[in-house]
């Protein structure tokens, strides 16, 4: 992906305002992805490194999850296509009284493309990522939230002097949102995304890139008069 004739790497991807870890050829791991639960992705186009430092040099996408509104919703994706490719996503909710709860599943599967005629010199790739969110509303003012997600993405790579890949990832947010009044809020949020990629070469397996975040943030938004 580019933006604003600059490579990914200067692209700043949030989920719900919360940024997400870890590089793969210069982008994120776009397969952490899953719009199922997604309500609208917002686009800024340009520089917001004042913000968000320089990994958002040419702009920031935010994917903003969908409330739990219903008492209980479910959807289900499922994609078919050529060279064995497989997305199915699941998603399941429940609304009673105070507490809400979702969980989700992905699982994505294709043998990618071959480089060649030769069967060996192909690429398969498999990935499975869970889901889970708590929410607690013991009043209009006040709700709190848990949440979190672990990711496995495994790459067969079948090239010479190319080792197979695991891609793994798990990420975990705590929210606290005060409403003073309709149009006022706090927000405290707690968040750690921790990103890795492993070489596997037959039963050995090696850490090749580690990526952590562990970010706290206290937001206000207060409208006066």
């Amino acid at each position: 992906i580019s933006m604003m004739g600059l490579s990914g790497n200067y692209v700043l991807f949030l989920k719900d305002g919360n940024r997400l870890a870890g590089e793969n050829n210069g982008n994120i791991d776009y397969h952490r992805l899953s719009l199922i639960n997604a309500d609208r992705i917002e686009i800024v186009r340009g520089a917001s490194s004042v913000l968000y430092g320089s990994n958002a040099m040419a702009g920031v996408v935010n994917i903003i999850t969908e409330p739990q509104i219903e008492d209980f919703s479910f959807d289900l994706l499922s994609r078919q296509t050529a060279f064995n490719t497989n997305l199915t996503e699941i998603s399941a909710g429940i609304k009673n009284g105070e507490l809400t709860s979702r969980t989700s599943y992905k699982y994505d599967h294709t043998d990618g493309y071959d480089l060649n005629d030769k069967p060996s010199d192909g690429r398969t790739m498999e990935t499975h990522k869970w889901s889970q969110l708590f929410r607690w509303t013991p009043s209009h003012s006040f709700e709190m939230e848990a949440s979190g997600s672990a990711y496995k993405n495994h790459v067969d790579a079948s090239l010479p002097l190319r080792n197979n890949k695991l891609n793994d990832n798990l990420d975990m947010v705590i929210k606290a949102k005060y409403h003073i009044n309709r149009n006022s809020t706090l927000e405290a949020v707690w968040h750690q995304d921790n990103y890795r990629i492993f070489e596997k070469d037959g039963h050995n397996t090696e850490l090749q890139y580690d990526n952590i975040f562990q970010n706290a943030r206290l937001v206000g938004s207060i409208k006066i008069g």
